[in-house]
């Protein structure tokens, strides 16, 4: 007899081992699940994905009948391609900025390190040094992560900030 467990029980497992700590604290895992009913699949995918972006998660959807899962960076390109980039990089620098204790930006069309400047009330050059200076010792620095991906955060976030 095989051990089987119910959608909503599946999901309710996965949300609050994986999602609700497990992930956000760095973790990553992959997760395989057979079901005997394929007409329940998306249904399960969507109520997955509900949960991960409830928690503020990134949500890739990938399906081995149009990529080749068994290949790295055909899997990486595909999960790459479905990221909001901009807004990846517009939360890490604000997030970078509101650890060295500037105020949020201002809505605008100034480069960024401007708009901070305004709403902090300080000299440009001192948010854009410092925000520069954190940059590199936060994500070009931290060897956690791919040097290639460190590069192109780097010069992603350097551009936001500048308003590239």
């Amino acid at each position: 007899m095989s051990a089987t467990i119910g959608s909503v029980e599946w999901v309710d497992v996965i949300d609050r081992e994986y999602l609700a700590e497990y992930v956000p604290s760095g973790g990553a895992a992959l997760k395989v699940g057979a079901r005997t009913d394929p007409g329940s699949i998306s249904a399960l995918a969507d109520s997955l994905a509900d949960r991960a972006s409830g928690r503020g998660l990134a949500v890739a959807r990938i399906d081995a009948a149009t990529t080749r899962l068994h290949l790295a960076d055909q899997f990486l390109f595909a999960v790459a391609a479905q990221l909001d980039w901009r807004q990846s990089v517009d939360h890490m620098v604000a997030g970078l900025a509101a650890a060295e204790g500037y105020q949020p930006a201002t809505p605008g069309t100034e480069p960024l390190f401007r708009r901070l400047a305004d709403a902090s009330d300080l000299d440009p050059d001192i948010i854009r040094l410092d925000l520069r200076r954190s940059i590199t010792s936060r994500v070009l620095k931290d060897t956690r992560m791919s040097r290639d991906f460190r590069v192109a955060m780097t010069q992603l976030a350097l551009a936001h900030l500048s308003g590239g």
